[in-house]
This record gives C-alpha cells, structure tokens and sequence, in this order.
C-alpha cells in the first residue's frame, strides 16, 4: 500500500454499530409518533359520523330545514288576476258622506262575493234612499296595490239613484274599506265613507 492510499484511507468516516441502532430507533419514534397523531383524530371522527343523532357538534355550521312558512308563500298559487280577493268577500256596512246629497251622510250595506270581471260580485243597499243594486267587477287586483272596482246596476230606487255608477274600494291597514266614487259629468257627485266588516 503506497502511502497516498493509507491516507486516503484514514480519512474515511466509519459508522459503527452504535450509530446504526440510534438511527434506526429515532426512525422508529417518528413513525409510532405518527401513527399516535393519526390514532389521536380517530376518536371523534368516529363520533361525529357514526353516532344516531344526525346534529352536528356545535361550531360546525349547517343548512337548517327551510322555514315553513316561507316555503309555503314559496309554493301557493299566484292569486288569479282580475277576480275579487278573499280579503274583500264579506259584508261592510257604513256611512257614505255625498255633499249633493240632502240624505248625506247615508248608511250602505255593501256586501262582496268571489267572482271575476263581468260577474254579478254581490249588492248594494241604501236604506234611507230607497236604492239597492247589483254589484259587477269592472276591476281588481291584490298585493300592495289591492283595491276592487264595481259597478251598480240598480234593481229599486231608478228616481232618486244613479245606474251603472263605479265604485272603488280599497283596503285600510284596520281593516276596514275605504268606499270611493269619482265624480262624473254633471250628475254623478264625488262620495266617500269607510266600511266595517259585518259579523
């Protein structure tokens, strides 16, 4: 052996048998520290799925069950356009205050049926004038800008009053009706009232 080779020989680095084992025992102790973490998330994964009650734990967020009531305005039927509203079917009754009248103010009992445009929707009488009348849509709608419009054709009372006058009424936040007539020509005066359900 030259003396180049014996030095390079020297230099190289030995690894003993003591080496050998800490290197194999630190491998060990990551790998079990590993398997300790993974086995540490077991526990309530296993909770959380496997358990009767569907809930989750709390501060996992969720889609709750939709809210009835908005689910069933969701689902009903569009209100058929042109026909009375449900809120308006009923009996009112009231004063009407006409400034041409003599009789003014006068009481009127309104009464509304279902029905649509073109149909008889109920009567109206008006007792201290001697008049009553037929009721026919001439116009409807609901929602926010709800109000109903009829015309009377008058069945008593052709002296003392008008046929085939409109009628406009539209809901108060009450309850109650207002009654409206537009004035019309020469014979046909402005009259307001407001109307009470009956019963």
């Amino acid at each position: 052996m030259s003396f180049g080779a014996a030095i390079a020989g020297s230099g190289r680095a030995r690894i003993g048998p003591a080496m050998l084992v800490q290197a194999r025992v630190a491998v060990v102790i990551a790998v079990l520290g590993l398997l300790a973490a993974i086995l540490g998330l077991l526990p309530p994964l296993l909770e959380l799925y496997g358990r009767d009650d569907p809930t989750p734990p709390a501060g996992i967020p969720t889609m709750g069950p939709a809210d009835p009531q908005a689910s069933a305005v969701a689902t009903q039927a569009p209100f058929p356009p042109d026909t009375v509203p449900p809120a308006f079917v009923g009996t009112w009754v009231g004063s009407i205050d006409q400034g041409t009248s003599s009789q003014s103010p006068y009481p009127v009992t309104l009464t509304l049926t279902a029905g649509s445009l073109g149909q008889r929707v109920g009567t109206t009488d008006y007792v201290t004038l001697g008049c009553d009348a037929h009721l026919v849509l001439a116009d409807a709608s609901s929602g926010a800008e709800a109000r109903v419009v009829v015309q009377e054709n008058l069945r008593t009372g052709e002296g003392e009053c008008l046929d085939e006058t409109q009628i406009i009424l539209t809901p108060n936040p009450d309850g109650t009706l207002d009654y409206h007539i537009e004035p019309s020509g020469f014979f046909v005066s402005e009259a307001n009232g407001t109307l009470h359900r009956q019963g």
